[in-house]
């Protein structure tokens, strides 16, 4: 080690510094984590795609641990941009992580979408009667683009760069004349949406009606599209909605989900994104509360206060949740009922969150859930499947969050608001079996 380190690295504390490489950290936390990314160009530029343990198997796996070894912040510190690595020289998981994580850490972007690996493959008559339409007008255009459940039903080409201009939405009469279809067709599209999507979404009634316009319309809202594309001047690809398999995360991952009432009941936690563009002095706590407090419960809420806090610090440039932070955010937010803030139970909402259902990804920890949206998770799951032992209760609202093995610490959680739920007369026990009243 470099002498002026000697001290640091010697410290004996019950966290000590360390300095690792990707195939030793594991296991590690830290509050703090920063990632050095010492891959680079040649003198002539170019960059190899050698990545060392990176391309062998099971690369994603080892670079998904390290990024998840902070508790509370992780630096990025990269001698090259996520658009340095082409992606059709990755070929390994591991490479396309690493890029895809560099894009998120520069750019606040979600993991690149990937075109289905299966060929072209159409869920209707009508979808592929869509593409048939675009490709004979010039388009590139892949079908069911994404992972996971939550697809695209076509996603038109860039012509001469890694990217899509569009994403196109086929949608029958009859799979829109269910409610609960399009309210969850509607939330996937407002997330989708936030993370870099642009929609045109085709109706099959209109298309059979007067197809001529819609094709007009369709061909028209390609060539828009190209040309916003165009104007940013930009090479990488548009977004996807998330699937990073955190495991300090609760990650909504459909094809995991086995209770099938989640589709209809449970929402993705949509998170409040920081733009700091010149940050407070660190003591200045307070007043980023009073600034950016109502906003954050307003995109949030409800929101705990450690979750509110561990957002507020960003302004400050801090990087730890102090109880003195949190002791001076919870004073200044109980002068803000005026703009709306309302502390309700464990959390801060702008109106009463008793029906807040259990909301997932997002990158909330399990103590900063608040505990009404596991109330009324377990609620909906026994008015779903009455009768369920408190084993398996834990064992369908652990999977709905995307974990094989239930945590301790969720297991208590959802122990405490069960008691809870006895106690208020909203749930009753015979023998073994659990029923909403």
């Amino acid at each position: 080690a470099h002498p002026s380190f000697a001290k640091l690295l010697a410290a004996k504390t019950d966290e000590p510094f360390f300095v690792k490489n990707l195939e030793t950290v594991q296991g590690d936390e830290r509050d703090v984590i920063v990632i050095s990314v010492g891959y680079g160009k040649d003198k002539e530029g170019r960059l190899s795609h050698k990545f060392g343990p990176l391309n062998r198997a099971g690369g994603e796996r080892r670079l998904n641990v390290a990024i998840t070894r902070a508790k509370i912040n992780t630096k990025v510190v990269s001698s090259i941009h996520y658009s340095d690595l082409d992606v059709n020289k990755c070929k390994s998981e591991g490479a396309l992580l690493l890029r895809n994580y560099l894009n998120y850490a520069e750019n606040g972007v979600r993991e690149e979408s990937r075109p289905n690996e299966e060929g072209t493959v159409f869920e209707s008559p009508f979808e592929e009667e869509v593409y048939k339409f675009l490709e004979s007008n010039g388009y590139k255009v892949d079908t069911q683009v994404g992972c996971s459940s939550y697809r695209i039903d076509l996603a038109i080409k860039h012509p001469k760069k890694s990217a899509y201009i569009l994403a196109v939405e086929c949608d029958g009469a009859s799979y829109h004349s269910s409610r609960v279809a399009r309210d969850r067709d509607r939330l996937r599209q407002e997330v989708l949406e936030n993370q870099g999507w642009s929609f045109y979404r085709v109706w099959s009634t209109d298309w059979y009606r007067d197809r001529k316009n819609e094709e007009m319309r369709l061909l028209d809202a390609a060539r828009k599209a190209m040309s916003r594309f165009n104007a940013k001047d930009a090479d990488d690809p548009l977004p996807e909605i998330e699937e990073k398999k955190e495991e300090k995360q609760v990650v909504a991952e459909v094809e995991q989900l086995k209770a099938k009432w989640l589709l209809d009941y449970l929402e993705p936690f949509v998170p409040f994104v920081p733009v700091i563009q010149t940050p407070l002095p660190p003591k200045m706590i307070t007043q980023a509360a009073r600034l950016y407090g109502p906003a954050i419960v307003e995109k949030e809420g409800p929101i705990t206060l450690h979750r509110l806090c561990s957002i507020l610090i960003q302004f400050c440039g801090r990087s730890k949740v102090t109880k003195e932070v949190e002791q001076d955010v919870k004073t200044t937010l109980s002068f803000l009922e005026a703009r709306g803030v309302h502390f309700y139970e464990d959390a801060y909402a702008i109106t009463d969150p008793k029906d807040v259902m259990l909301r997932l990804g997002g990158g909330r920890d399990l103590v900063d859930v608040p505990k009404v949206e596991y109330r009324n998770a377990i609620l909906k799951s026994l008015e779903i499947d009455p009768g369920q032992t408190e084993d398996a209760l834990y064992r369908s609202l652990g999977e709905a969050m995307g974990y094989v093995r239930i945590p301790a610490k969720l297991k208590l959680i959802l122990a405490e608001c069960l008691a809870e739920l006895k106690k208020g007369g909203l749930l009753y026990q015979e023998a073994d079996c659990l029923y909403h009243r």
